[in-house]
């Protein structure tokens, strides 16, 4: 599987409360829309120039936590070695925030 251009795959981080090894603390919530916190699962190449020929890549790495609004990063199921899984795929300019260490996220 291959993500192009500027779009990123991002898959559901957790359905309950957790800490990540860096300290990011998420209190899930299982919301079909609003906003809600995704693991940056794979990062496409980046956006293209036209004027310089290069690619400019995007600001988020493979196991990055980003809050993203649900409406605009539509669900899609991928069949992965017989296994499905749910992913969602979206622009790099829908990402709301990157999340650094230390960074909470409670949902009232």
């Amino acid at each position: 599987m291959i993500v192009t251009g500027n779009k990123i795959l991002i898959e559901e981080y957790s359905s309950k409360e957790s800490k990540t090894e860096s300290g990011v603390i998420y209190k899930a919530s299982k919301k079909k829309e609003g906003r809600d916190v995704f693991r940056v699962v794979e990062v496409g190449r980046g956006r293209f120039n036209q004027h310089t020929g290069e690619y400019i890549p995007t600001g988020v790495k493979k196991g990055d936590l980003v809050l993203v609004d649900m409406l605009v990063a539509p669900e899609i199921i991928l069949n992965i070695k017989g296994e499905n899984k749910t992913y969602r795929i979206i622009a790099e300019k829908e990402i709301d925030l990157i999340l650094d260490e230390g960074d909470e996220i409670v949902w009232d």
